[in-house]
């Protein structure tokens, strides 16, 4: 599929993506195209996302 950090960071800072679904779904379409793919990248997602914004998710 080739989601790359790029189009992760776009999305929360240039179009507000608060969560992993948002990113997945709404940003890039990868659920609906590939969702086995996008369920194995869900942990890297949340990864950059969670370094980009400063959250863990824990709270």
């Amino acid at each position: 599929m080739g989601i790359i950090s790029g189009q992760v960071l776009w999305g929360i800072r240039s179009e507000m993506a608060q969560t992993v679904e948002d990113i997945l779904a709404r940003r890039t379409r990868a659920l609906f195209l590939d969702a086995d793919e996008a369920v194995r990248i869900a942990p890297e997602v949340a990864q950059i996302m969670a370094t980009e914004t400063g959250r863990n998710g824990n709270g």
